[in-house]
């Protein structure tokens, strides 16, 4: 209880200070609106739908950006750890590439696909897929190191890339 009698009074704490701040208005409404503009703003989103509806466009373009991601992440983490060349010559660029935030892809998105759904997938599937790459190749390393994983890196691998 006290851990909540304390987090009560942080939160309405930090609600008083926002409330104060908007009310002298050291920055127009627009930018630093009071709680109370906020409240009519999401209620007004929710019952006209509107952010219901950009709620589902979101997921759906995380859903299948991600999705492209985990499987050709990992199918490039596979061929990658699975190939020696691949290893010494992809392998460094894929990594290095691995350390770029997402909001980086967006410039190369827009010139490439334009203002589109298939640039902001694009950014979504940059923005994963070389996470999904690392940990797949991590895996196929630990089953080199100890061969008991070997069997659960069988049953991911699918028989993809086997033998390569």
């Amino acid at each position: 209880m006290k851990k909540f009698a304390k987090q009560v009074i942080f939160y309405a704490a930090l609600l008083g200070v926002w409330a104060l701040v908007a009310k002298l208005r050291i920055w127009p409404p627009y930018l630093f609106p009071p709680p109370w503009g906020v409240g009519h703003a999401l209620w007004d989103g929710f019952a006209d739908h509107s952010f219901w509806i950009g709620i589902a466009v979101t997921m759906k373009r995380m859903l299948i950006g991600y999705s492209l991601s985990v499987v050709l992440g990992m199918n490039l983490g596979l061929a990658v750890s699975s190939n020696k060349f691949l290893e010494e010559t992809v392998g460094g660029l894929l990594v290095s590439l691995q350390s770029l935030p997402s909001i980086c892809w967006i410039p190369l998105a827009v010139l490439w696909f334009g203002l589109t759904e298939k640039a902001i997938l694009f950014v979504v599937l940059m923005g994963s897929l070389l996470s999904h790459h690392r940990n797949r190749r991590m895996l196929r390393r630990q089953h080199q190191a100890e061969p008991r994983t070997g069997e659960l890196v069988t049953k991911i691998d699918f028989g993809i890339f086997r033998g390569v």
